[in-house]
């Protein structure tokens, strides 16, 4: 789809999990593929996630089944109707699980089925404002005009770099899990151990992939012991009703809600199963793994010195960190759009928006046609946003706002 063909109904601002979850239930729901664009830069949908959740060499998600992005095509479904029943992980005191693969072949197949290529504008959206009752969006490829946004932007704020990472020279070989120079087929050709800093679940994944597949030299360095928890939090979280009795009892835009939400998420933490393949990998001699903190570090001629929090030194040729992204509030496009729009943040930067719509407040506390979802609407739709589980939790909300029954 082209900028200059579409003036759809409801502009997508994103086309990961959460912007594609959001338009296949609005296109199931009876939007047509005219009434639905998805302004995402990358060539395809999914990209992102894709690559990521490749480079990390993940086998089984998290998440479990009944968390999709379909809206009227079931993973389990899917996965017995072409007899691959098989990559439907059990779990032990948790639903089954699918393979990346099977997840991934599903949502490409949600994306053909509801021809969300055809919604798909390969451009980058730098700013949003008002036009008559609706919304006038300013892309790298020229304006999109809608009646409705959703605003589907993801973690991709910012790479977090510890301070001692930030004081090294430029020429240091010390780069980030998510920026490009980290793929595994760029350091496989690099001298030296490769030391993986990081105490979550990618940094766990990406240190696995490079000791046992890639064969690659590594070294886990974790500031703390391995936390174990199978979900981001608890499965009570997927339900509107909990929400309602809890989170949605404080009130809206208060640090109260970001509380509630930080006790509930297990972040960084690992599931069991990889623990497993950790310490697996170790008894194979395969990786090495130490429970220090990087306290400061140097370049030497062929790599970098680490210093641990207990005097010992670490010479590795390649940093990796696994420490986390921004918080979506650092994204230029919320702060954005929230200035040329006049909505309500938090103290945080947050949007504040309404429990029961998702529909984005203006600082008059009336409600706006922008709907933000994923990890930016945290303190509406809880602990699980930035998760499958809140994809789905956010459809539900979106789908009565911006696809009525009579569309």
């Amino acid at each position: 789809m082209a900028v200059d063909e579409t003036e759809p109904t409801v502009a997508v601002v994103g086309g990961g999990l959460h912007g594609v979850c959001a338009a296949a239930h609005l296109r199931a729901a009876g939007l047509s593929v005219d009434d639905v664009c998805v302004l995402d830069p990358h060539p395809e949908l999914l990209a992102c996630f894709t690559e990521r959740t490749r480079r990390c060499g993940t086998r089984t998600l998290r998440s479990s089944v009944a968390h999709h992005v379909g809206a009227d095509c079931s993973l389990v479904e899917f996965a017995d109707d072409r007899d691959r029943a098989v990559e439907l992980v059990s779990t032990t005191d948790y639903p089954r699980r699918p393979t990346l693969e099977l997840f991934l072949d599903h949502a490409r197949h949600v994306v053909a089925r509801q021809r969300l290529d055809d919604c798909h504008v390969q451009t980058t959206v730098t700013g949003v404002a008002r036009e008559g009752d609706g919304y006038r969006l300013s892309t790298r490829a020229g304006p999109v005009v809608a009646d409705r946004v959703v605003l589907a932007v993801g973690v991709d704020a910012g790479l977090t770099y510890p301070d001692w990472a930030r004081e090294l020279p430029a020429t240091a070989p010390v780069t980030h899990v998510w920026a490009d120079d980290a793929a595994p087929s760029r350091l496989v050709d690099r001298p030296g151990r490769v030391a993986v800093v990081g105490g979550g679940a990618t940094a766990g994944q990406f240190a696995c992939r490079l000791a046992t597949e890639v064969e690659t030299e590594t070294t886990l360095l974790c500031r703390r012991p391995l936390r174990v928890q199978q979900a981001e939090a608890p499965a009570v979280w997927t339900e509107w009703d909990h929400l309602a009795e809890t989170l949605h009892t404080l009130p809206p835009g208060s640090p109260d809600r970001h509380r509630l939400v930080r006790s509930a998420r297990a972040d960084g933490t690992v599931p069991p199963y990889l623990k497993v393949r950790l310490t697996k990998a170790r008894d194979r001699d395969r990786l090495a793994a130490h429970v220090r903190e990087v306290t400061a570090a140097g370049p030497t001629t062929d790599g970098v010195r680490l210093r641990l929090s207990d005097g010992a030194t670490v010479v590795a040729g390649t940093v990796v960190l696994a420490t986390g992204l921004e918080a979506v509030s650092a994204h230029p496009i919320v702060a954005r759009v929230a200035e040329e729009l006049g909505l309500a943040r938090d103290d945080e930067g947050y949007p504040v928006a309404c429990d029961r719509t998702l529909a984005w407040r203006r600082r008059d506390g009336s409600r706006s046609g922008v709907f933000p979802v994923g990890a930016a609407a945290v303190t509406t739709v809880g602990p699980l946003a930035p998760n499958l589980a809140g994809a789905r939790l956010a459809a539900d909300r979106l789908v009565p706002q911006l696809a009525p029954a009579e569309a």
